[in-house]
């Protein structure tokens, strides 16, 4: 369906309901909308983002960040100074031969992101992760804390 077609379709509906539907910001919209039909990069652009809770626990961290449909070799976990790295590298399933079979609609995205947290008392080695239904967990220790000691003054 080409932008034509929609625009004359939701005309349609209008007569339907004893309007004509269309106004003076229909008039002036309708030639940006249809840029998004022939330039790719005019469209809303689809987001890689991945939401994150973390839940603070009394001997670690949990993150759980949604990754709907990626898999293990998707993913890119790191561990540096402090700072937790998490990357999500989507590739793209387009090919020439794809474009051409008649898609209407492409809103899956491909492409790279990365989230970073800082955290400032994580032991770097009690580190652990788990992908499970398109949601990454990760469990980070927490460094044992140095008991609080009283000093007697002599």
């Amino acid at each position: 369906m080409t932008a034509n077609d929609k625009v004359m379709r939701a005309q349609e509906m209008s007569r339907r309901n004893g309007r004509t539907g269309l106004t003076i910001w229909d008039l002036f919209n309708r030639p940006l909308n249809s840029l998004g039909d022939y330039m790719p990069m005019m469209r809303q652009p689809q987001s890689l983002d991945m939401k994150t809770d973390i839940r603070e626990e009394a001997d670690r961290y949990v993150l759980s960040i949604d990754v709907p449909g990626a898999n293990k070799e998707d993913l890119q976990l790191d561990f540096a100074d402090g700072v937790l790295s998490v990357q999500l590298n989507r590739k793209s399933e387009t090919t020439e031969q794809n474009e051409q079979q008649g898609y209407v609609l492409r809103e899956r995205s491909s492409g790279s992101t990365v989230r970073r947290f800082s955290f400032a008392d994580v032991d770097d080695g009690g580190i652990d992760a788990s992908l499970e239904q398109g949601v990454l967990q990760i469990f980070l220790k927490k460094k044992a804390q140095a008991q609080k000691k009283s000093i007697e003054i002599k």
